[in-house]
C-alpha cells in the first residue's frame, strides 16, 4: 500500500484549544478594561469639573467696602484662600469660589425676623 497517501483528517491543521483560550481571555481582558477605563476614568473626569471642592459657608458679612464670609469657620475676604479655594467674589447673598480654572457660588440662606428661614 501506498504510505504517501494522506486522509483528509490528517492533511487539515490542528487546532489548538490552547490558542483558542488565550484569544478569549485577551479578547475578555479588552473589553473589561475599556469598560472600567470608561466609566471610571470619564466620571473621575466630570467630578472634578462639575462638582468643585465644598466649603463650608455659614454666613456673609457684607458691606460695600469690605465684604466677608463666614468659609470653614474662619472669617474670609475677597481673594482670600482657603484649602486651595479662592473667595472669588463676596455678594449680598452668595459667594464666588474658584479652584482649578472651575468657578461655582453657594448662596446664602437667609433668616427672617425671629429666626426663621
Amino acid at each position: 500500500m501506498n504510505t504517501n497517501i494522506k486522509t483528509l483528517e490528517e492533511t487539515e491543521p490542528k487546532k489548538s484549544k490552547f490558542g483558542s483560550k488565550v484569544m478569549l481571555f485577551v479578547l475578555v481582558f479588552v473589553i473589561i478594561a475599556g469598560a472600567v477605563y470608561h466609566f471610571i476614568g470619564w466620571q473621575a473626569d466630570t467630578e472634578s469639573a462639575v462638582a468643585p471642592t465644598r466649603l463650608l459657608m455659614t454666613g456673609i458679612l457684607y458691606s460695600d467696602e469690605n465684604p466677608a464670609a463666614i468659609v470653614e469657620n474662619k472669617i474670609v475676604h475677597e481673594g482670600d484662600i482657603v484649602d486651595s479655594v479662592r473667595i472669588v467674589k463676596i455678594h449680598k447673598d452668595k459667594v464666588e469660589f474658584e479652584k482649578d480654572s472651575c468657578r461655582w457660588s453657594q448662596q446664602a440662606e437667609m433668616l427672617k425676623p425671629g429666626g426663621q428661614q
